[in-house]
């Protein structure tokens, strides 16, 4: 089965203009550990909140930010049992799917919302 049946759009993702304390309020709202961050339409990485543990500048922006996981995501065509198995592997519950061209179409989330 491919994956793009699955696709949620529940949660926003957050952009590079958002700030760290936004980014913060997000992921406790929606009680999960990541969100991804896009430019456009671009998807730049996954913000979790021990990446912003250490940051004091809570109005600074996410795009002073490096991503160092910018390559968790699945394209929207893929099969799903390859989706859970890098949301297994990595230790996350939100895994961000692209389509052919690369941008952001939804996210996959192992919770229900």
């Amino acid at each position: 089965m491919f994956l793009q049946d699955y696709i949620k759009h529940q949660i926003p993702p957050l952009k590079e203009t958002d700030t760290i304390a936004t980014a913060k309020e997000w992921l406790r709202a929606f009680k999960t550990g990541s969100l991804p961050v896009l430019s456009g339409k671009k998807y730049l990485g996954l913000i979790d909140e021990q990446g912003l543990q250490n940051i004091r500048d809570t109005q600074a922006l996410l795009s002073t930010l490096a991503f160092t996981n910018q390559n968790y995501f699945v394209f929207y065509n893929q099969y799903i049992n390859d989706a859970l198995q890098l949301m297994s592997n990595y230790k996350i519950e939100i895994l961000p799917v692209l389509n052919s061209k690369g941008e952001y179409t939804g996210m996959l989330t192992t919770r229900y919302y």
